[in-house]
């Protein structure tokens, strides 16, 4: 475990803040004590890691881009048809081509993703 020095230290980034937080969540210490380890204030610390962890669940909601080519001409599909979205957070999506739009959008944000 690195100590943080106190005498010559400078602001961390947020991957410092990160491995910190992954570092404090693998110790099986307090937050107290993992903070005296390594001379840092524990308010600090503790509004490092919300901040951590929004971080982290706002990337878990963001859409991967999709990325579609087709090599023939446009196709007309039928209604019938669907498309599979596979999201980040293991959720699985079948929908139909001609679902309301407004009612996906609701959907979507039940499912706490924003759009783009």
């Amino acid at each position: 475990m690195r100590k943080i020095d106190r005498n010559k230290f400078k602001p961390l980034t947020s991957s410092e803040w990160q491995a910190l937080s992954d570092e404090w969540e693998h110790s099986e210490l307090t937050q107290l004590k993992f903070c005296k380890l390594k001379n840092l204030p524990l308010k600090t610390f503790t509004n490092q890691r919300q901040k951590v962890l929004q971080e982290k669940k706002k990337a878990q909601n963001q859409f991967l881009p999709a990325h579609i080519n087709f090599k023939a001409k446009a196709v007309e599909l039928p209604a019938t048809q669907s498309v599979v979205l596979k999201l980040p957070n293991g959720i699985c999506l079948q929908i139909a081509l001609n679902t309301d739009k407004a009612w996906l959008r609701n959907v979507f944000e039940l499912l706490g993703i924003t759009p783009c």
